[in-house]
């Protein structure tokens, strides 16, 4: 069974924070004694991991392997309900792929590497 994780991004302090607590109805978080209800964004764990072992999350940046090389960005696709790597319209559902995940490499993400998003995977 997949775990359901998921990190936060806190825009006003850069940085990802990985204990925190969540309200049930997702209005609040709560980490290091402060209550957040502005400037966090969340991203689930997709239950993956790449070619290193390293934990596959929603807003991550991936390689894909030769011979394409191709840079994407891993998204939560609402009309295919799954998580899937998004190279310009292009939508594929990573759990399609043969052996899932361990063929990518996690090489960022889009808030503290914005340099490696493409135009295509901005939009």
């Amino acid at each position: 069974m997949r775990k359901i994780k998921f990190r936060a991004w806190d825009k006003e302090k850069n940085k990802f924070v990985f204990d925190f607590y969540i309200s049930l109805d997702g209005e609040f978080i709560e980490y290091d004694n402060l209550t957040i209800r502005k400037n966090i964004v969340l991203m689930q764990f997709t239950g993956l991991k790449d070619k290193n072992g390293k934990e596959i999350y929603e807003g991550d940046i991936v390689k894909m392997p030769e011979p394409s090389n191709e840079i994407i960005e891993i998204k939560w696709i609402e009309k295919l309900s799954g998580f899937s790597p998004i190279c310009g319209l292009n939508y594929d559902f990573i759990s399609h792929f043969p052996v899932p995940g361990s063929y990518l490499e996690v090489i960022g993400n889009i808030y503290e590497n914005p340099d490696l998003s493409t135009p295509a995977i901005k939009n």
